[in-house]
């Protein structure tokens, strides 16, 4: 579904920028309408510039969050147990025991070889 808009922009020598904007947006759905900005006292002469464009609706955003070591575990975990939707949970930390309590969906240790699973 295309969303309608109006931009407004508001300065005696908008010409350039309303330029600058018909020339980026291109469609027929939407209205949107630029008008010049105020005039200036010593100025008489002001553009409007009516355009059309439309903005279509973009996939919804992907959002991860890492929590990294006890601190940011713990966060994730607080995130997961609020009720918090459509968001991957990732846990990372050197502590195996730690990971094993983590509520995310994709833990990662890291360092097994050098700390042996302890944090």
């Amino acid at each position: 579904m295309a969303q309608l808009n109006e931009l407004t922009i508001s300065s005696s020598s908008s010409s350039f920028l309303a330029n600058s904007i018909s020339n980026s947006l291109h469609s027929s759905f939407a209205s949107t309408r630029i008008s010049g900005f105020p005039k200036r006292r010593s100025d008489s002469k002001s553009k409007s510039l009516r355009l059309r464009c439309s903005f279509s609706p973009m996939e919804t955003a992907k959002i991860k969050v890492v929590g990294v070591g006890g601190g940011g575990n713990n966060a994730v975990n607080r995130m997961i147990s609020s009720g918090l939707q459509s968001v991957d949970f990732y846990a990372i930390n050197t502590d195996s025991q730690a990971l094993l309590q983590s509520s995310a969906q994709t833990p990662l240790q890291i360092g097994e070889l050098l700390t042996r699973g302890l944090g």
